[in-house]
C-alpha cells in the first residue's frame, strides 16, 4: 500500500534569506541584521493510494450467435466504425442447406395437412388423426422460421459507434459462439476501475469525488463515484469501485483506456506536514532548518520523510507555528538578529494540481 498526499491546512514556514558575514558558531558581538524571505508551509491530510485501470465506458468482445466458417472481416485494429455498421459476414451454405431443407419438411407437412383435413370432412380421418397432422405442420412450420432466422445472425454488428482494438480472426476461420471475433470501445466517457482495501469498506459513497494520478506524467484528475460493491471480496480482501471523470476547464482528459493509475482516497484521521526543500540545511549527517523566533534566527534540527518534488516531509522539527529560512546563506549563524521578513506564498506542487483539479485545499 502506498500513500502520498491531499492538502488540508496551512501552518508557517520561513525560508531563504541573504547571509551576511561570520563563520556558523557563536554570535559575534556586532551581528549586523540579516533580511530573510518567508513562506508559509502547508499541512495535508494523508491519502491512500491503490492501482485502477482506465476504461471506456462502452466496451464489447464481439462474438456470433452461430457456429459458421467466417467469409469476410470488413475491420481492423483502429478501424473507426458506427453503430450497426457490418464487422464480419459469415458463409451462409450450411444455412441455405438447411433452409431448403426445412422448406422441403413443411411442403410435406402442408400437404399431409391438407389431405388428412379433406379426409375429415369426408368422416374418413378421426379427429386425433387431424390433430396429429396439424402438429406436425406447426412443428415443420416452426423449423422453417428458426432455419431463416439464422441469417440474421451471419452479420456481425457493431452495438455502438466506436473503435476497434482487437480482431481475433480472419477470413476461413471457424465463428464459435461465445468466442470473441472482435473487441472495440465506445467513443463516450471514460471510468476508471479500482480494488480498495477492506480499511476503506463503507468509506465511499455513490456520488462522491476522488483523485485519479497517472504516474508516468504526474498528471491528476477528478473523477466521480459511480459504482461502488457493497462486499469485500474474501480472498484479496478488497472490494470494487468504478469512477467517472469529470471534465476540468482544459476539456476531458486525454488517456488511453487500460491506462495504469492510481486512485486516491483521502485518509482524514492523519495529516503530515510539508516545508519547502530549499530550507533544509545538512550539518554533517543532521539537517536542520532556521527559524525566525523573537526577531532572532534559531537553528533547529529536523527529521524529514519523503521528498516530493520541491517539498520535504518533515516528521519532527520546530511546532506548525515556526518560521523558516529560505535558501539559507552559510553565512548565517545560530542567534542572529532579523531585519526585513518578507513572506510570499508557497504550496507544494503537487497540492497545486490537486487544487486544479478541483480539490479542497487549504
Amino acid at each position: 500500500m502506498n500513500w502520498i498526499r491531499g492538502i488540508l491546512s496551512p501552518t508557517f514556514v520561513v525560508v531563504a534569506a541573504v547571509g551576511c558575514g561570520g563563520e556558523p558558531g557563536e554570535l559575534p558581538a556586532s551581528m549586523e541584521p540579516v533580511d530573510v524571505v518567508v513562506s508559509a508551509s502547508v499541512a495535508s491530510n494523508e491519502v491512500m493510494t491503490s492501482p485502477g485501470t482506465v476504461l471506456a465506458t462502452e466496451q464489447a468482445e464481439l462474438a456470433t450467435r452461430i457456429s459458421g466458417t467466417i467469409r469476410r472481416v470488413f475491420v481492423d485494429i483502429g478501424t473507426a466504425v458506427s453503430a450497426g455498421e457490418a464487422l464480419v459476414t459469415l458463409d451462409t451454405k450450411e444455412i441455405d442447406a438447411r433452409i431448403e431443407s426445412a422448406e422441403a419438411g413443411a411442403r410435406l407437412a402442408r400437404q399431409w395437412h391438407d389431405r388428412i383435413a379433406s379426409l375429415a370432412a369426408d368422416g374418413a380421418a378421426t379427429a386425433h388423426e387431424l390433430d396429429d397432422a396439424k402438429a406436425r405442420l406447426d412443428v415443420a412450420e416452426a423449423a422453417l422460421r428458426d432455419a431463416r432466422a439464422q441469417l440474421d445472425y451471419v452479420v456481425l454488428r457493431a452495438p455502438f459507434s466506436g473503435v476497434i482494438t482487437a480482431r481475433r480472426a480472419d477470413a476461413g476461420d471457424l465463428a464459435v459462439p461465445g468466442i470473441p471475433i472482435l473487441e472495440m470501445i465506445g467513443e463516450g466517457d471514460l471510468k476508471v476501475e479500482a480494488d480498495l482495501p477492506a480499511e476503506l469498506a463503507g468509506r465511499l459513497a455513490v456520488g462522491e469525488q476522488i483523485a485519479v494520478y497517472r504516474p508516468e506524467t504526474g498528471d491528476r484528475y477528478a473523477a466521480r463515484v459511480i459504482g461502488v460493491v457493497p462486499a469485500v471480496e474474501r480472498t484479496s480482501r478488497r472490494f470494487r469501485i468504478e469512477a467517472l471523470f469529470e471534465e476540468s476547464p482544459a476539456g476531458p482528459p486525454h488517456i488511453a483506456p487500460g491506462t495504469f493509475v492510481r486512485v486516491e482516497v483521502e485518509e482524514p484521521t492523519t495529516t503530515t506536514r510539508w516545508i519547502p526543500a530549499d530550507a533544509v540545511i545538512a550539518r554533517g549527517q543532521l539537517s536542520g532548518v532556521y527559524i525566525v523566533e523573537d526577531d532572532h534566527l534559531r537553528l533547529r534540527w529536523v527529521r524529514l520523510g519523503q521528498m516530493v518534488d520541491e517539498s520535504v516531509e518533515l516528521l519532527a522539527g520546530p511546532p506548525p507555528t515556526a518560521l523558516l529560512v529560505r535558501d539559507p546563506a552559510w553565512q548565517i549563524v545560530d542567534g542572529q538578529p532579523v531585519g526585513e521578513v518578507r513572506r510570499i506564498e508557497w504550496v507544494p506542487t503537487f497540492l497545486k494540481k490537486l487544487t486544479a483539479e478541483g480539490e479542497d485545499v487549504l
